[in-house]
C-alpha cells in the first residue's frame, strides 16, 4: 500500500516524534500527529502537519474527536496509515516486587490504547477506500524474558490483535502489521539498561525509516505479519539476561 497520509499516534514518544518529523520531511505527506499530552512544538510549523493534543485513546469522547479529525484531514485523499507509537515500557523488575497498578498501567497503555484507536479509525479507513495499521511489539514475546511478564503479555496481545484485525478487515482494504523491536536507544531504556549492548541498540531514526520505507509499502496481501527489526549484537546470545539486568538484593 502506497500512501502519503499518516497518523502518528503517540507523537510525543521517542519513536513517534521522529516518525512524525520523518513523515513530514518530504513536504508531500499529510500527517496527523496525535498525543495524549502536548504534541512537540517542532512539528507544528511543518508543511502538511496537523497536531492534535489531549487525546486519550481509552476515552470514547477523545476517540470521537480523533475519528472526526482524521476524516477532515484526509478528506478526499484516499487511504491512510495509522502508526501506534503508544505504550509504557517495563523496568525489568520481578512481578512480586511491582505494584499491581504499575503492571496494569503497562498493559492498558499498550493494548487498550490500540483497541481504542482501531475502533475509532477503522471505519474512517474503510470509508476512505482502505488503510493500514502499524503496531509495535517486542522480541520479549518470542524469547519469554523473565521480569517482563505484564509487558510481554501486553505485546503478545498487540501481535494477536494485529493479526485478527488484519483478517477481519482485509476485504475492506485495511491491512495491519506489527513490528517486533529489540532494545531501542531511548533516554529511558539507556538509563534502565546500563549493562546493555548500547552500540547495537536500534535508534528511533532506524525504526521510523523502516516503517516509512518498508512497512507502509508492503503489498496488501502480506497483511497480518509480524516483522522483526533488530541490530545484530555480538554479545546478546553469549550474555545471559541476568548479566544484562542485575537483580536487586
Amino acid at each position: 500500500m502506497l500512501t502519503q497520509n499518516v497518523i502518528v499516534l503517540g507523537a510525543s514518544s521517542a519513536i513517534g516524534r521522529v516518525l512524525a518529523h520523518r513523515a513530514a520531511s518530504s513536504g508531500e505527506r499529510r500527517v496527523l500527529a496525535v498525543a495524549r499530552s502536548e504534541v512537540p512544538e517542532s512539528l507544528a510549523p511543518l508543511r502538511g502537519v496537523t497536531c492534535l493534543s489531549g487525546i486519550d485513546l481509552c476515552s470514547e469522547k477523545s476517540l470521537n474527536t480523533l475519528a472526526a479529525t482524521a476524516q477532515t484531514v484526509f478528506q478526499g485523499r484516499g487511504p491512510f496509515a495509522a502508526v501506534h507509537c503508544v505504550g509504557d515500557f517495563w523496568r525489568h523488575a520481578p512481578l512480586t516486587r511491582t505494584p499491581l497498578a504499575e503492571s496494569l498501567r503497562v498493559v492498558q497503555s499498550n493494548i487498550n490504547t490500540l483497541i481504542g484507536a482501531a475502533t475509532a479509525l477503522t471505519p474512517v479507513m474503510i470509508a476512505a477506500g482502505g488503510g493500514r495499521f502499524v503496531t509495535f511489539s517486542c522480541n520479549s514475546v518470542r524469547h519469554n524474558f523473565p521480569n517482563m511478564a505484564p509487558f510481554t503479555a501486553a505485546k503478545a496481545a498487540v501481535e494477536s490483535f494485529t493479526r485478527s484485525l488484519s483478517n477481519e478487515c482485509a476485504p475492506q482494504g485495511v491491512s495491519a502489521f506489527a513490528v517486533a523491536l529489540s532494545s531501542v536507544a531511548t533516554e529511558k531504556v539507556m538509563r534502565d539498561e546500563p549493562n546493555g549492548d548500547h552500540a547495537h541498540y536500534l535508534t528511533p531514526e532506524v525504526v521510523a525509516d523502516f516503517v516509512l520505507a518498508q512497512v507502509l509499502t508492503l503489498p496488501h496481501q502480506a497483511t497480518g505479519n509480524v516483522l522483526s527489526l533488530f541490530e545484530a549484537s555480538p554479545s546478546f546470545f553469549g550474555t545471559g539476561y541476568f548479566d544484562r539486568h542485575p537483580q536487586p538484593a
